[in-house]
């Protein structure tokens, strides 16, 4: 997360440009430029006060920002649920992300796409039973190494 409390800082002291805080900080002129518009637009006094902390400061200057994200927020499978369905016949993957994404929407959730919900269903069975979800071949062709996803 970006150090709003720092930039404000470093720029009510006078010492530094917007180029020269962005620089130490590791961030974008843009991203300094932003903050420092924002804090005389939402009236933040400068110095800003010790007892502020940068969540406070980050909620004051993006409050609609803060609400998306938290809205947007990733809802993890229930991993228990998932593997008593996967032994039963005729349920794939595929069925199981359906509904999981049909969950997270009537939640109010992003869920995740196909990929990396599959992608952590194989991570849960391989911490699960200690191995690789697939097998590791190195082939002749080449000396190339290569993953195979069929068990």
């Amino acid at each position: 997360m970006t150090n709003y409390k720092e930039i404000l800082r470093l720029y009510c002291s006078g010492d530094y440009s917007q180029r020269e805080i962005a620089l130490a900080l590791g961030i974008s002129r843009n991203t300094v430029s932003k903050c420092i518009g924002l804090a005389r637009e939402k009236g933040i006094s400068l110095p800003v006060p010790e007892e502020i902390t940068n969540q406070e400061i980050a909620a004051i200057l993006f409050p609609d920002e803060e609400r998306k994200r938290i809205s947007q927020s990733y809802k993890a499978p229930d991993f228990s649920h998932l593997a008593e369905e996967l032994k039963k016949p005729h349920v794939t993957k595929k069925l199981l992300w359906k509904e999981y994404v049909d969950s997270c929407k009537g939640s109010g959730y992003k869920p995740y796409g196909i990929s990396q919900f599959n992608a952590l269903l194989c991570w849960r069975r391989m911490k699960r039973e200690r191995r690789g979800c697939g097998r590791f071949f190195t082939g002749s062709y080449s000396q190339q190494s290569f993953w195979s996803s069929r068990s």
